[in-house]
């Protein structure tokens, strides 16, 4: 069988690290995931600095409309998403049918949440010194946001971090669980086909300790 390219900033990457991908019930593996290794985490990292300066010049009506675009686009595919949290996750099809519908909506409040995103104006005047003065709070993309997701709700938990994160002009790696990461692969392709920056969107299934990079690097804001 051919192994699932990774995304490396937005592009399909093969690499001669695999991860299998297995029914948890039949025990069969059915599918094969390409792992990121030391250099793909490098890269992975250095593209979405660009994806990370890309996401911060848009505009919140610009990020709020490719949230909804994503939206769509994961309604017309509901039942393919389905299709494989049911046979990589194990989850009937009833419960995996509620988890993207679920997902759905967090990437709808997202999109909605994203036109919300307001600086403050905070009046001083609680105590004598801050008479006539008056505080400002302005909110700005942090940089990268990096996505571990666990296996259970392989599609809702990834939404849960990306869609906040890319909703706020970020950039996102995701790092989806190696036992259902075709489901944060197929969420992948589906951000590149909303119109995000390719340079914002990473998806590198990898290894335990390669992770470990991803997670301690000083780069990745959060």
């Amino acid at each position: 069988m051919d192994p699932h390219p990774l995304i490396l900033g937005g592009t399909n990457r093969s690499t001669p690290s695999v991860i299998p991908v297995s029914n948890p019930y039949s025990l069969v593996t059915f599918a094969e995931v390409c792992a990121a290794g030391p250099d793909e985490i490098e890269e992975a990292i250095r593209i979405a600095e660009q994806g990370a300066v890309r996401m911060a010049a848009l505009p919140a009506h610009k990020r709020s409309e490719l949230l909804f675009h994503l939206v769509r686009l994961m309604e017309e595919e509901a039942d393919i998403l389905t299709d494989i949290i049911v046979r990589e996750g194990g989850k009937v099809r009833k419960f995996a049918a509620a988890e993207v519908a679920r997902a759905i909506g967090t990437i709808r409040i997202s999109a909605e949440e994203a036109v919300r995103i307001h600086d403050q104006m905070v009046p001083m005047d609680g105590y004598p010194a801050g008479e006539g003065r008056i505080a400002m709070i302005m909110r700005v993309p942090v940089g990268i946001v990096l996505a571990i997701t666990p296996f259970n709700l392989p599609l809702n938990q990834i939404c849960h971090k990306a869609g906040p994160a890319l909703a706020a002009g970020n950039s996102c790696i995701i790092k989806p669980p190696s036992a259902t990461p075709l489901t944060g692969l197929k969420f992948g392709e589906l951000l590149i086909r909303a119109g995000f920056p390719k340079e914002a969107v990473s998806v590198i299934p990898c290894r335990s300790d390669i992770a470990e990079r991803l997670a301690t690097d000083k780069r990745i804001s959060c």
